[in-house]
């Protein structure tokens, strides 16, 4: 072989790879050049800014700004007044805040409806209330309802939803998850989203009538839906069950187990410690068999957590559905369980400290609906007749808008898309008349929503 015909193949590797390396060079130039032509293209204008206002983003630095631009039903710049008008232009709508304070929009992760539901059996005993004088003041706790003979309720119906949905969003409210309820009014919803008459954002919890794995197999087949199906609009968030006066231990267990390996998260209404050792035990079980870690199942209520349960909880990776029933049931806890027992009623702080992901919500119509109460209570632990009460669990302002918002988010595994004002992320918020982050305490119960954007459209206005 001669010296020419032995570097042939050598040159030709040569060739392929000098070929290569040019190929790559100009792919890189291309994107390199695509990128920064992007960069100078200005964006085109915005649908609504909101400017001269005190924006708090409840981003990951919780910052605050003075104006927003909004596009396409997403926030898309977040800035100074001088910023976000530059991107107004000939059509675009500009809403001047006047000082105004905007929030996220708020959330209630266990809302019910907004005027009636099943109430939370705190006791399991029977409670007819009386005033301070000891006279029977003719309210009917719990399950001294059974007592009385009500009406049945109305048929639900797309407008009786649709009148719901506009007394939550004058609250302030943008998105609520349904703690439990029937597949016909998952359909309702679906029909009021393909008709374009939802303002607010729903999560359901379905509930089925079923008592042991094999039915509840058979129940879920029949809902024809998959777990999590839907999108920001009207989402499957799980499978809601009980534990205080609901399954016995074994046939919940059975259940669990049973929705884990159908690939369903579980929520789990629980009151007390002993409650949550129930749960505790089931969610263990259904681990074992198949990792529920990291799918956000979660403890609803969770009153009286003992601290022996926190490590098993975080093992789980459960998050904590806490509603603020002291706020109205204050005195009647006192009652059932004496001053000290009800101060620990919902201990925010602990576990806030104890690292959980806490979403924040009412029990409406437990508890009355509007978010703003629930705030003012989580940061004063206040209550409507019976003072404060465990002021060791008051939370910051900063801590408790989050519990309203992203934490709520994250619960329906929903942080990237909404919750705070960050750019790329649905633009539902809410103007206030005031800084909720250094107002007079007393003034976030009072104080009333300005306005409720959903998808930058305006679903609610003071008149």
């Amino acid at each position: 072989m001669s010296a020419e015909e032995d570097t042939k193949p050598h040159n030709a590797r040569n060739t392929r790879k000098a070929t290569r390396d040019l190929f790559r060079v100009v792919v890189l130039s291309c994107a390199s050049w695509c990128l920064f032509a992007a960069a100078q293209t200005p964006p085109g204008p915005a649908d609504t800014i909101l400017v001269n206002g005190h924006i708090v983003t409840v981003d990951a630095r919780f910052s605050i700004a003075q104006a927003v631009a909004i596009t396409g039903g997403r926030f898309t710049a977040v800035g100074s007044d001088d910023a976000i008008r530059k991107r107004a232009g000939p059509n675009t709508t500009t809403i001047d805040l006047h000082g105004q304070t905007v929030i996220p929009g708020l959330a209630d992760g266990h809302l019910h409806d907004a005027g009636g539901g099943p109430g939370v059996d705190l006791s399991r005993a029977r409670r007819i209330a009386r005033d301070a004088e000891g006279e029977l003041n003719g309210e009917l706790i719990d399950r001294a309802k059974a007592l009385v003979q009500l009406p049945p309720a109305p048929p639900l119906t797309i407008d009786a939803l649709v009148e719901q949905h506009k007394k939550l969003n004058a609250a302030g409210l943008t998105s609520i998850r349904y703690p439990g309820a029937s597949i016909e009014q998952y359909r309702l919803l679906e029909e009021m989203k393909r008709r374009g008459l939802l303002t607010m954002r729903v999560s359901q919890l379905m509930r089925v009538g079923a008592d042991r794995g094999d039915t509840m197999r058979a129940a879920v087949a029949a809902l024809n839906l998959k777990p999590d199906e839907g999108d920001e609009w009207v989402r499957v968030g799980g499978m809601k069950l009980a534990v205080d006066g609901g399954l016995k231990p074994a046939p919940y267990t059975d259940v669990v187990k049973e929705l884990n390996r159908l690939g369903w998260r579980v929520a789990t209404h629980a009151v007390g410690d002993a409650a949550i050792d129930e749960v505790l035990a089931a969610y263990e079980a259904a681990d074992a068999e198949k990792k529920i870690a990291g799918r956000r199942w979660t403890i609803e209520h969770g009153f009286i957590p003992q601290p022996d349960q926190f490590p098993r909880m975080k093992k789980l990776g459960l998050v904590i559905s806490a509603q603020d029933h002291l706020y109205l049931a204050g005195p009647s806890l006192v009652s059932y369980w004496g001053p000290e027992r009800a101060a620990r009623t919902t201990p925010m702080r602990t576990y806030l400290d104890q690292g959980f992901v806490v979403a924040g919500g009412t029990d409406s119509a437990v508890v009355p609906y509007p978010p703003l109460w629930a705030i003012y209570h989580f940061v004063s632990r206040d209550t409507i007749s019976g003072g404060v009460m465990g002021a060791d669990q008051k939370i910051s302002r900063q801590d408790a808008l989050r519990v309203a918002t992203i934490n709520n988010a994250y619960l329906t595994f929903e942080e990237a898309l909404k919750g705070s004002i960050e750019p790329g992320k649905l633009a539902d918020l809410v103007v206030l008349p005031e800084d909720i982050l250094t107002c007079p305490e007393k003034h976030i119960e009072q104080m009333s929503v300005a306005m409720t954007m959903v998808g930058g459209k305006i679903v609610y206005r003071r008149p």
